[in-house]
């Protein structure tokens, strides 16, 4: 695919001399070609990990950068949770307590943070992952959610909350401060409305700990810079990769009376609106 299609949409459908399909369309785009991609890891590309009982010891980094995720301490080693369907039957690297990935130094105050997760204990601050000696952490209630950084910074969020679902995050610091609302946090695209906070400066990104939780993680990538335009990109990727679009064919038509054909679609749905 031409390199000048990146981020771009482009249609396609099948013509035959007796029959055309329906449109489909697609998107060509790969993290790693993000202007100032730094670190990306992906659950259904994970590297290293032991093939019997499927701990992880080394998550590969993806960006091209060689910011490998390791961890040496057998004790602390993540596992393998294969086909999952509430995320199109793709896998996810399962967290529990103090079991971590630990990546090199990176030393940057301008970040955005993309990860695809899912929180199995909700009833306590879930550090998802550390940076240096604070935290992002995520915790929910029964009519909001609090998300900090661990010890310095706090803000409610209101909003529906859907425990044990998985959710795209998407966390940015601009010049070391999370102070923004308009950079400190998207849930699935859409800005959090805030509801309270204290101020937070002076974030230097050095060494990230993924983990730390309770919980799953999918993806998790980083970026250098704040592009609102990346953010579209990114969010429509995971979307598209783990949420696609439910497609049941073309029209079914019935002369008379009704079909014995059943419609069905993938079970990682909540409803269907029918149009």
């Amino acid at each position: 695919i031409n390199s000048e299609l990146f981020g771009q949409k482009t249609w396609w459908r099948v013509i035959s001399n007796s029959d055309t399909s329906n449109f489909g369309a697609f998107t060509k785009f790969c993290p790693n070609e993000l202007s100032g991609c730094l670190l990306w890891v992906k659950s259904d590309s994970i590297g290293g990990y032991n093939s019997a009982n499927l701990e992880v010891y080394e998550w590969v980094d993806h960006s091209g950068n060689g910011h490998d995720l390791n961890q040496p301490d057998v004790n602390k080693q993540p596992n393998i949770s294969v086909e999952n369907y509430e995320i199109n039957n793709y896998p996810s690297v399962f967290f529990q307590s103090q079991e971590r990935l630990i990546s090199p130094e990176l030393n940057i105050d301008n970040f955005e943070v993309f990860i695809l997760f899912k929180s199995l204990n909700a009833n306590v601050i879930n550090s998802i992952f550390n940076v240096n000696n604070t935290g992002y952490g995520y915790k929910e209630y029964p009519d909001k959610q609090l998300l900090q950084f661990l010890g310095i910074n706090y803000r409610y969020f209101l909003g529906p909350i859907v425990p044990n679902r998985f959710k795209i995050h998407n966390l940015s610091v601009s010049n070391g401060s999370a102070a923004s609302v308009n950079t400190f946090l998207k849930i699935n695209n859409t800005i959090a409305p805030k509801g309270g906070a204290y101020p937070s400066n002076g974030f230097i990104l050095n060494q990230i700990q993924l983990g730390v939780f309770t919980g799953e993680i999918v993806e998790f990538l980083i970026t250098d810079s704040l592009n609102p335009q990346n953010n579209i990109l990114v969010n429509s990727y995971l979307m598209d990769k783990y949420a696609p679009y439910v497609n049941i064919g073309k029209d079914i038509i019935v002369d008379y009376g009704f079909c014995d054909t059943t419609i069905s679609s993938p079970s990682y749905y909540l409803s269907y609106l029918w149009s």
